[in-house]
């Protein structure tokens, strides 16, 4: 969280996340992993969402455990 978006080093993105502006916040990685081509089309990764809100809420929580 708070990490700017598509910018790790090391990894290549693809255009649609090269471009984003902003940061990761708990309320846009929530719409991303619900609907990631929603979120930023483009996107090059191969998943279709969560659809289950305490599904994303888990993800969320493990990322920001994660990230202490």
């Amino acid at each position: 969280m708070g990490a700017r978006i598509g910018a790790q080093d090391g990894y290549v993105y693809s255009s649609a996340l090269a471009r984003a502006d902003g940061v990761w916040t708990e309320e846009l990685l929530d719409s991303w992993l619900e609907k990631p081509r929603d979120r930023f089309p483009g996107h090059k990764m191969a998943f279709g969402g969560l659809p289950n809100p305490d599904d994303r809420a888990a993800v969320i929580a493990y990322i920001e455990a994660a990230g202490r």
